[in-house]
């Protein structure tokens, strides 16, 4: 009976440690642009080809956040990151959706009636890839936590590893399922100070 209770107190413990996400948050979905005549074709990255496929700029809240150090894709791109934006930056759908990740993919849940058309929830998150060269963006990949609003700038980019497989980022926010994650090259990490 001793142990149940405990099992139970941790249980109650676990569910009071849920994000606590900011309140009245209006971000905007990410912005894609044409890459610019003068940008790289492909660039090598720790032995990887990478290939630019458009410029991605994202404000974003972030709602789940995975480290990988054992898949095939971890030497590349270690974290991934659950981003929301519109309706799933808004504290009172979240506080009604359960987010979580696993295998590289973001799923969603909820229990009782949808807090939001489930169209326009999918078209307001994605689950992103990222890869970077630069230390200082190490660092903020690092400190960032769920319920942080994070800026990122860079680029959707393809990856060839050398044993030929690949990370394909997709060019829509429109996509769910296989093959719906952005893959980024991040030139430029912050964290957004709360208001």
């Amino acid at each position: 009976m001793r142990a149940l209770v405990v099992v139970l107190s941790l249980l109650v413990g676990l569910g009071s440690c849920s994000p606590s996400w900011p309140a009245g948050l209006q971000l905007q979905p990410p912005v894609q642009e044409a890459l610019p005549a003068s940008a790289p074709r492909s660039f090598m990255h720790k032995g990887h080809v990478v290939q630019p496929q458009a410029l991605y700029t994202v404000d974003a809240l972030v709602l789940s956040k995975a480290q990988y150090r054992a898949d095939a894709n971890a030497d590349v791109s270690p974290v991934d990151l659950a981003l929301g934006w519109g309706v799933m930056a808004d504290k009172r759908v979240l506080d009604q959706l359960r987010v979580r990740q696993n295998d590289r993919y973001f799923f969603w849940s909820g229990s009782g009636p949808m807090p939001a058309p489930r169209e326009v929830i999918e078209k307001s998150a994605a689950n992103t890839h990222l890869v970077w060269a630069k230390k200082e963006v190490g660092e903020v990949i690092d400190d960032v936590d769920v319920g942080d609003v994070i800026h990122l700038r860079g680029a959707l980019v393809n990856v060839t590893f050398p044993d030929g497989h690949e990370m394909l980022s997709s060019l829509s926010r429109e996509d769910v399922g296989g093959g719906a994650c952005e893959v980024m090259w991040i030139d430029e990490a912050k964290i957004v100070p709360s208001k």
